[in-house]
């Protein structure tokens, strides 16, 4: 008789109440302790768990935040105005449009990878058989080690 597999365990109580605070907060450290874990860096475990995922997602969904609606407000926020209290004329609302403009670029990709410059730096290092008696000495390098470092030494004469 096989076995059967068995079903995922649902969540705890204090998964569940890690998922609500998320979801209330969007902090994932916050969350885990209000949850009361003892490590708020226990959230971040929690949170790549598949099945708190699942009920992460099941929550904003319920919650009216699925993809639909959010997409809707982001649109909305795109084209955002404001009410004068003077008159009672609107205007566009520049600086929110150019907040969910930027956000919606952010959410489809379209801005370029940053670019992080490398500085390399080289070290040289002059040797002598004094010195590889010294590290030899200290037993900074092996006599293996010491072996190659004078090999090498007696290779290339040294420059001025």
């Amino acid at each position: 008789m096989a076995k059967k597999l068995s079903k995922e365990k649902p969540l705890t109580k204090q998964q569940k109440k890690f998922v609500r605070n998320y979801v209330e907060t969007g902090k994932v450290s916050e969350s885990a302790l209000r949850a009361g874990y003892v490590d708020q860096h226990y959230g971040s475990y929690l949170k790549a768990q598949p099945k708190v995922q699942s009920a992460i997602q099941k929550a904003l969904d319920d919650a009216g935040l699925d993809d639909i609606n959010l997409a809707k407000k982001l649109k909305e926020g795109t084209e955002a105005w404001y009410v004068k209290k003077e008159g009672g004329e609107e205007y566009p609302d520049y600086h929110a449009q150019a907040k969910f403009t930027d956000m919606a670029i952010k959410i489809k990709g379209g801005y370029a990878p940053e670019k992080h410059e490398i500085e390399h730096k080289q070290i040289v290092l002059n040797f002598d058989s004094n010195m590889v008696a010294g590290l030899l000495d200290a037993k900074a390098i092996s006599p293996l080690e010491a072996k190659a470092v004078v090999k090498e030494l007696s290779r290339e004469p040294l420059e001025d």
